[in-house]
């Protein structure tokens, strides 16, 4: 395989990545405008305390909960849901599948979406009574992503990750 082929690799699994963000972002961003609940925000920073803070791809925060955490452009506490997307490599793997899950989990992050290009799946996780976010749905092509923190939402996973060419 040629040495550019990492390279043009690297390269695709980002355009797809941030394709996906738009796409996700977008439908959001529409249902917002007809359902005014909350708002949603592309990497935005979240900081839990001096020793914690992130930057999740995106963020749903509901408009009572963005009153109390939103200070100077970051949000000083959890949104509701928090939305990664997948990139290659292990350390990335490790940090949003265990290292970012166990923040969110620890600081009232109510669900935790993991989008996976590669798969073009989508994992919900939802916060549950041992306080831990466990995974509730693994969707793929037409199954409806939907969350009772979004009423009304839905979303064909395989629209997140659909290109215009």
């Amino acid at each position: 395989m040629p040495e550019s082929y990492g390279v043009v690799k690297y390269i695709y699994t980002g355009f797809i990545h941030q394709s996906a963000l738009l796409n996700l972002g977008a439908h959001l961003w529409t249902y917002l405008r007809a359902n005014p609940v909350g708002a949603v925000s592309p990497g935005i920073g979240v900081i839990f305390d001096d020793h914690n803070g992130v930057v999740p791809d995106l963020v749903y925060t509901s408009k009572s909960r963005l009153r109390d955490v939103l200070t100077g452009g970051r949000l000083m506490g959890p949104p509701e849901i928090a939305i990664e997307i997948l990139s290659p490599g292990s350390s990335n793997l490790k940090r949003d599948r265990l290292i970012k899950m166990n923040l969110y989990a620890a600081r009232g992050v109510d669900e935790y979406w993991i989008l996976d290009p590669e798969s073009r799946s989508a994992e919900i996780h939802r916060g549950s009574a041992s306080g831990q976010l466990d995974i509730r749905e693994n969707l793929r092509g037409d199954d409806r992503l939907t969350s009772p923190l979004l009423p009304g939402f839905e979303l064909r996973t395989a629209e997140i990750f659909e290109q215009p060419v």
